[in-house]
This record gives C-alpha cells, sequence and structure tokens, in this order.
C-alpha cells in the first residue's frame, strides 16, 4: 500500500512539473506575442544585412533597401546629422526603391527624428531630416509619393495637404 501511495506521489509531482512549465511557456509565450507590431527594431552598425520589416503598417509592396542602400543611407545620415557610426540608429519604415522614409537617433539620446530620402542615380540624399514637416518644395523636388509624405510646408510655413 505505501508502495502505492508512494507511486501516486511521485505521478502527482511530475504533473505538477509538466503543469508549471506548461503555465510558464503559457505566459512567456503571450508576453512576448503581446508586443505591438508597429515596434521597429534598431539597426546598428554591426547589422550584416539589410533591414527585414514585418511591420503589418507598412505597404506589402515596399520593397527592401539592398545592404549597399541602406549603408549608403546610413553614412549619409552620420555625414548629416553628425552622430557616429557607432550610435546612430537607423529604421526605414518605408521604400519605394527611389524614395524612402524613416527614422534616426542617437542610441545615446532620447529622442530622435525622421528622414525622407530621395536616390538620384546611385546616390541617395537626405531631403529631410527632423521631427516637423518637410518644407513641400523638399518633397516635391524629388517627386515623393503622397502616401509617403501626405502633408508638407509651403514658403509661408502653412500646412498643405499634398
Amino acid at each position: 500500500m505505501d508502495k502505492l501511495f508512494s507511486l501516486f506521489g511521485r505521478l502527482a509531482a511530475v504533473i505538477l512539473i509538466i503543469g508549471i512549465l506548461a503555465a510558464g511557456g503559457f505566459y512567456l509565450g503571450k508576453r512576448f506575442s503581446s508586443r505591438p507590431a508597429s515596434s521597429p527594431m534598431p539597426i546598428s552598425e554591426s547589422s550584416p544585412v539589410a533591414p527585414t520589416l514585418s511591420n503589418s503598417l507598412l505597404p506589402p509592396a515596399s520593397p527592401k533597401p539592398t545592404p549597399d542602400d541602406f549603408s549608403l543611407i546610413r553614412d549619409t545620415l552620420i555625414l548629416k546629422t553628425g552622430i557616429s557610426q557607432d550610435d546612430i540608429q537607423v529604421v526605414i519604415s518605408q521604400n519605394t526603391g527611389q524614395h524612402v522614409k524613416g527614422t534616426v537617433k542617437d542610441r545615446n539620446d532620447v529622442g530622435g527624428g525622421y528622414f525622407l530620402a530621395a536616390k538620384v542615380g546611385e546616390t541617395w540624399i537626405i531631403v529631410y531630416d527632423g521631427q516637423s514637416q518637410p518644407g513641400c518644395s523638399q518633397v516635391n523636388s524629388y517627386n515623393f509619393p503622397k502616401d509617403m509624405v501626405p502633408e508638407c510646408l509651403d514658403t509661408g510655413g502653412n500646412l498643405v495637404t499634398r
């Protein structure tokens, strides 16, 4: 009889441990899967390839920048912003192949801004970087798509819907 209770005690302990592990796995799975899809992952200097964004807010046909394009955009942002290559964080949120929209920040700072870049030949030009709206002359000169830049500022500083 004692052997029977001992066997049931061990069986109950094993079931209890399995239950605790299953509950912990369920909790961790829910915790990490509940991150918002729009949380971009910063791309650092050490990234070996261009970012692969799986953001449900991005247009499905948005091509990914090639590693060379991403490096050229990042290097141009380093020159324009003065942020060191070790501290710059660049995230591309929209890309048509000729026009790019994204964010740039110094990983040592709290804030950051967004940028617009246009490809002219094989060169990426940073058309705008900051926290406000770009000028209409800036975005219109490079034919940015209206869905990428829906608003801009006219020469008087007034907000214009494109």
